[in-house]
């Protein structure tokens, strides 16, 4: 009797009993901790094939070919592998004689159960004493003023203008988050400097793509008592002087679309067929882009050239045809409009014709007159009519008012929208001080993450000016003021190879706030 007590106790508690893990207490947050390295760090006369670092705990290596960085830099990349606690790490070439060599190993290597990173630097050197000069300095983006961070700044001791685009660098570092960097243990004398922030890994500065910066005098290291402060670099990507076609694309219509690597409203650059029989009847462009029609017959194969004077790219396409479909169409704005703005309509096919007397404007029920231009965008309409604010309206397009490059036309598109009330927008007056200027102040307000740059406003100012913006939709704004050196009405990059510095960007701090029915004084100083 009492054995079935004991064994009905038994199997009630496992039921109710509660499975709980231990508790894993604080997270780990301790890098791993060298204990010897051997030879030491600070080792002079350095004639060893392989260093040892002895942890301890056991570690793992992220990433550590990108990781570390050896300065001045080496022509192969060391060997590392782990060895119980111990990393080795093996050089693969004879070191130069009476060089002082860092090891930088970044985060490349971790603990095994956090991945805390270690801080590891290694100093050596080949001669019989460790070089001691310092230089530092900062990083930021030309056009926004922000830090750059993980850029490489290089000094060079081969001073002539080319070095950075064929040699790669003696010293380097990598910035912080602060977009800060310091090189150490440097020898004495005058070096380029420049800094780039790579995408091919290979120290030399020629992808037109990467970001650069540089310094317009050559520099001096100097000891680390001394308070020297060096100019800020401002880093930009220099403007592509090759023009070709980046992408390509066509569709069942016969419609063609070339996408360029960039805008050029100045270039010299079109579409043709290969075969001289066939033929493009129609093309157009925008700045960044390049639009045909190909008068083929259905399920031609067409090789299609985009030439410009410094490249040639050939694409081969199927002609197609379909049955003409109705074209598409949406409005900026949308559903609510700021009076005194101008409506604009964008259709999903290229337009060939357009029948105003087939397009109708009401207010409530009472017919507008309105005006409408084409030609700024293949794709677009401006209407320009007179409305107020809180009203309602309505733009009627009837069947034929659009016909597109193909041939296609519109069903009856009807589009509704309202004005805002007067008292919905705010008012910006703005007194700006008088920095000192290589060209025209060419100021931006603009709102972050909109499209086409977000610019809602840009004028050329007079330093010392007062100007008034009326009527802004409530929201956050930013300014900015771009030096514009050339007069030509946007912001110019780097230009190393005509060693031209980015024109100056000087952004206001902190953000503009627009309220409803809102009169804001605004004072930018530049002292």
């Amino acid at each position: 009797m009492t054995s079935r007590l004991l064994l009905a106790l038994a199997v009630f508690l496992a039921a109710c009993a509660k499975i709980v893990p231990p508790d894993g207490g604080d997270r780990d947050t301790t890098p791993p901790q060298v204990l010897s390295i051997e030879p030491p760090d600070g080792t002079v006369n350095f004639a060893a094939a392989q260093i040892v670092f002895t942890f301890d705990e056991y570690v793992q290596l992220s990433d550590l070919n990108s990781q570390l960085i050896v300065s001045p830099p080496l022509n192969e990349q060391p060997t590392t592998r782990l060895k119980g606690k111990q990393l080795i790490l093996s050089f693969n070439e004879e070191l130069l004689p009476n060089v002082t060599y860092t090891l930088n190993f970044g985060e490349g290597v971790k603990d095994y159960t956090e991945g805390n990173p270690a801080a590891l630097t290694y100093v050596f050197s080949t001669g019989s004493f460790l070089d001691s000069l310092t230089f530092t300095g900062t990083v930021t983006d030309a056009f926004t003023g922000a830090p750059v961070k993980g850029a490489r700044v290089m000094l060079y001791r081969d001073t002539v203008a080319t070095a950075p685009l064929k040699q790669k660098p003696y010293y380097f570092a990598r910035t912080d988050e602060a977009g800060n960097y310091r090189l150490n243990y440097l020898s004495e004398g005058v070096y380029r400097l420049v800094a780039l922030d790579e995408t091919n890994m290979n120290y030399l500065y020629d992808d037109p793509t990467e970001r650069f910066a540089f310094s317009d005098s050559l520099v001096a290291p100097a000891a680390p008592s001394d308070s020297l402060v060096w100019p800020l670099m401002r880093m930009s990507q220099a403007v592509d002087t090759n023009l070709y076609a980046k992408s390509f694309a066509s569709d069942s219509s016969g419609y063609i679309r070339v996408q360029l690597n960039r805008a050029d409203p100045d270039r010299e650059l079109g579409l043709a067929a290969l075969d001289s029989s066939l033929a493009i009847t129609t093309w157009f462009e925008l700045p960044d882009s390049l639009f045909g029609w190909m008068d083929a017959p259905a399920e031609a194969l067409i090789n299609i050239r985009v030439a410009s004077p410094t490249s040639v790219d050939t694409f081969e396409v199927e002609s197609f045809r379909v049955a003409p479909r109705s074209l598409g169409v949406r409005s900026k704005p949308a559903a609510q409009v700021r009076a005194g703005d101008t409506l604009e309509l964008r259709f999903t096919r290229p337009i060939a014709r357009l029948d105003t007397a087939l397009m109708e404007m009401k207010r409530d029920s009472t017919a507008m007159e309105l005006r409408v231009e084409t030609g700024k965008d293949p794709f677009g309409v401006q209407v320009f009519a007179s409305v107020e604010d809180e009203k309602k309206y309505s733009l009627t397009l009837f069947p034929g008012a659009v016909t597109s490059v193909e041939g296609f036309t519109n069903d009856t598109l009807k589009l509704q929208f309202t004005t805002f009330a007067s008292d919905h927008f705010g008012n910006l007056k703005l007194k700006i001080g008088e920095p000192e200027l290589e060209g025209n102040a060419l100021m931006q307000l603009y709102q972050e993450g909109k499209n086409e740059g977000g610019i809602v406003r840009e004028w050329v100012a007079a330093p010392g000016s007062v100007i008034e913006l009326k009527r802004l939709m409530p929201g956050s704004y930013k300014l900015r003021m771009i030096d514009d050196r050339n007069r030509n009405g946007r912001f110019d990059p780097v230009d190393y190879r005509s060693g031209k510095q980015p024109e100056r960007v000087y952004n206001l701090q902190g953000e503009i706030n627009v309220r409803s029915n809102w009169d804001l004084d605004l004072e930018w100083d530049f002292d």
